[in-house]
């Protein structure tokens, strides 16, 4: 399983925009082959922040699906609304299950 993480500082008071965004790109990802998308209210370093991951089967797939998702125009629009909502990257990280 391969698993991407993107952590974000949400600009305070959007929390239930924020749910309403991730359940739309949630719908994006899983029609390119996210097996799980979750969106995870981060503690401790990273209090504060947000976390959406999205799993898929392989790196194959994964990078499959990334590629789909740049194409594609509702992802775009939805992005928008992220950016007017105001947020912060703080990093991503794409991991490989080992056991």
């Amino acid at each position: 399983m391969v698993t991407s993480t993107w952590v974000y500082t949400p600009k305070s008071g959007t929390i239930n925009q924020q749910i309403e965004l991730a359940e739309k790109f949630a719908e994006i990802w899983k029609k390119y082959g996210a097996k799980e998308v979750n969106l995870y209210a981060l503690s401790g370093a990273q209090m504060g922040n947000l976390a959406f991951t999205a799993r898929f089967e392989n790196a194959a797939a994964w990078g499959s699906a990334w590629d789909e998702v740049n194409q594609d125009e509702d992802f775009s629009e939805i992005y928008k609304s992220l950016e007017e909502l105001g947020f912060n990257w703080v990093s991503h990280i794409t991991a490989r299950q080992l056991m």
